[in-house]
């Protein structure tokens, strides 16, 4: 997903509208420090996500590893677009992890406010990012979670986050956020098929 930076014409580099401008050995340095944050940022926090069953190990309870957590969530208001995105992935499937529980059925419990806190933060940036395919990226990301899990995002200030998501202006951001209202609907109808049937009849009527 990263690419490294091309190198620029002699003396020249193309500016965003095409047009030649002169090179800027300080926008250069600034690219390359940015570089040498996102890269290993992006590294840790993938691996962070794909070691699933050492979270576990660690994980003696839903909320047995807060501090990674928060160290993870710190990472959501990065400003490089990539980490952003990585970082909310890796909350979800931390998430995942922290719900299933080391491997038995009295550890696993309820979800619990921690777990809402992070999802409302993860919601947030699945909504409000400046990029759409992190937007749509992370809103796929909240549709494997466990169903434990899901049913926090049916609370009203998580469903009026994700309706506002059905009226992103990308069409994969609106169809991930639409396939995330039908898994709720089967969980817990009675929160979201009024939202629903309210949005529907707005489509029609437009």
């Amino acid at each position: 997903l990263v690419q490294s930076p091309q190198p620029a014409a002699a003396g020249k580099r193309r500016g965003g509208d095409g047009s030649a401008s002169p090179s800027n050995p300080a926008g250069a340095a600034g690219a390359e420090t940015n570089e040498q944050h996102k890269l290993p940022v992006t590294l840790a926090l993938r691996t962070l996500g794909d070691l699933r069953l050492l979270a576990r190990e660690h994980a003696a309870s839903p909320r047995g590893d807060q501090p990674t957590l928060e160290v993870v969530m710190g990472f959501l208001d990065d400003a490089d677009v990539q980490v952003r995105e990585t970082a909310a992935v890796t909350c979800c499937s931390l998430l995942a992890c922290f719900a299933e529980g080391p491997g038995d059925d009295a550890a696993a419990g309820p979800a619990g406010a921690h777990e809402e806190e992070v999802l409302e933060r993860v919601l947030t940036v699945a909504v409000a990012d400046p990029d759409p395919v992190a937007r749509d990226t992370v809103l796929s990301g909240l549709t494997r979670l466990p169903l434990s899990l899901q049913e926090l995002l049916a609370h009203p200030d998580a469903l009026q986050l994700l309706f506002m998501a059905v009226g992103d202006l990308v069409l994969e951001v609106r169809k991930s956020a639409v396939k995330m209202l039908g898994l709720l609907s089967e969980r817990i109808p009675a929160h979201v098929l009024a939202g629903l049937r309210s949005l529907l009849a707005d489509l029609l009527t437009e």
